[in-house]
């Protein structure tokens, strides 16, 4: 078999074929009913179902069989099968194939694009290689398309692009291809952007200029597969684990015996006398300095009252317990738990706690301890204070409350919802005159070492200081 880009249909893809001529492919994703199609290009297809084809040798076949007047709709069916994704593209080797690749959205088709053996090609900043369901898998958030890998010698071949090279040199190099292989593979890793224009002393790789040179690895890779267009995965509230796990309950239980209960403010007052919407907003910033003496227990009340009580429980449809708090959160889950280290306060002990939202109160879950004074020590740091803040709030989420309905937007979704809780504490905060700062990160592993929590199960997504402010 010489090398070549070969047409496929989908593994998996379904192809039935009436008498009538109608012929429908079905995956498990999309489907597509054809009629009126002649007998090569019928035959074409169940190539493509089958072998898999060229398409030059696809047009030649049915130009042969159907006639000159055969080869728009082959190009019409071509276009279909395209913009329902029904369409692989797979370099073939001398010994098999080599790797196929799977393009995933419409909006952005795989366009083929011929190396030039003599230039420099790079493997792009932007490419990873895992494993998926038993096999290696390549993938871009530059494209969208995902690169199965059916040859080992594909692994040896990436790995010697990962400095600029020119393919026609890649043969005597350990990837062990032929000269035909490398075109064939380098073609396809060079038309789904795993492979880019290695670029000269002077100029960057193609991968690294214009916007790109703005982007690191996680951030462009995050963005992508938590929005549609580029995500091969399920997206939305595809309750994935219905049947298979059971939903966490919407208020996490007790982590101590040592409780104390916190103040509740009079809501119909606030809302007679407390400051307006506008002029909390207006007058919103970030404060990072405190004043003394420090916060009282009843502010600190009030203030995890008005911003992160659990108001009321019901069920969903589906059987997960869902909740209403102050701010609005995703599907009504509010995966999200405040943990407090406690510098400076009040009527309450330094220390580390746990705010449960239900019953309005504080679980004790140490006192001072050096996981706490890190956490306390890194807030100073990072809202670059000489004394460690008075309350320091660290945010994490219990994933499985999201993870558990959504898919491939979760973690974006549960970061949206840290922001929306960021704000609640910034506006209340205002209007009772405390202190508040978001900070821009945390130590997620000291966390889970405070909080004796899986790391993997819960971990910290947003950290905010609070405190009294100066006259």
């Amino acid at each position: 078999m010489s090398p070549a880009i070969l047409l496929r249909l989908p593994e998996g893809a379904e192809l039935t074929e009436t008498c009538e001529g109608r012929l429908a492919i079905r995956t498990s994703r999309t489907d597509l009913s054809l009629a009126g199609l002649g007998l090569s290009l019928r035959a074409a297809l169940r190539r493509l179902a089958e072998t898999g084809a060229a398409e030059a040798e696809l047009a030649a076949e049915v130009a042969q069989g159907d006639g000159p007047a055969g080869l728009p709709a082959l190009y019409y069916v071509l276009h279909e099968l395209q913009q329902r994704c029904l369409i692989s593209y797979r370099a073939a080797g001398e010994q098999g194939p080599l790797a196929t690749a799977h393009p995933t959205s419409p909006d952005l088709p795989f366009c083929t694009r011929g190396v030039d053996l003599q230039k420099g090609y790079v493997f792009s900043k932007f490419a990873y290689l895992r494993r998926e369901d038993g096999h290696m898998v390549i993938e871009s958030p530059l494209s969208a398309v995902q690169v199965a890998v059916h040859d080992a010698r594909v692994g040896a071949f990436c790995a010697g692009l990962a400095t600029p090279h020119r393919l026609g040199e890649m043969e005597a190099t350990a990837c062990g291809l032929s000269s035909d292989e490398i075109l064939a593979l380098g073609t396809l890793l060079l038309s789904c952007r795993v492979l880019v224009e290695a670029g000269t002393a002077s100029q960057a790789a193609s991968d690294d200029r214009g916007a790109l040179r703005t982007w690191e690895f996680h951030d462009l890779l995050f963005h992508t597969l938590t929005r549609l267009g580029r995500n091969r995965q399920g997206y939305g509230g595809t309750y994935r684990f219905a049947g298979r796990i059971e939903p966490l309950p919407a208020t996490k239980p007790p982590m101590s015996d040592e409780a104390f209960d916190l103040d509740r403010p009079d809501l119909d007052r606030l809302r007679r006398e407390d400051m307006p919407l506008t002029a909390a907003l207006e007058n919103r910033r970030s404060v990072r300095a405190f004043g003394d003496p420090p916060i009282l227990l009843r502010q600190l009340g009030e203030f995890l009252y008005r911003t992160a009580r659990q108001r009321r429980t019901f069920a969903a449809e589906t059987g997960q317990q869902l909740s209403s708090r102050p701010y609005p959160g995703g599907g009504a889950l509010y995966e999200l738990e405040v943990y407090l280290s406690v510098e400076s306060c009040v009527d309450l002990p330094p220390g580390f706690y746990h705010y449960c939202p239900a019953g309005h109160r504080l679980f004790k879950l140490s006192g001072r301890s050096e996981a706490t004074a890190r956490l306390l020590h890194d807030a100073a740091l990072i809202s670059r204070q000489p004394s460690p803040p008075q309350v320091l709030l660290t945010i994490a989420a219990r994933f499985a409350r999201v993870f558990w309905k959504y898919e491939s937007m979760g973690y974006a979704l549960i970061l949206k919802d840290v922001g929306v809780l960021y704000q609640t504490m910034y506006l209340v905060a205002e209007a009772m005159g405390l202190s508040a700062c978001a900070l821009g990160g945390g130590n997620a592993d000291l966390f889970a070492a405070a909080a004796d929590v899986d790391y993997y199960e819960e971990s910290s997504v947003g950290e905010l200081i609070l405190g009294s402010r100066l006259p």
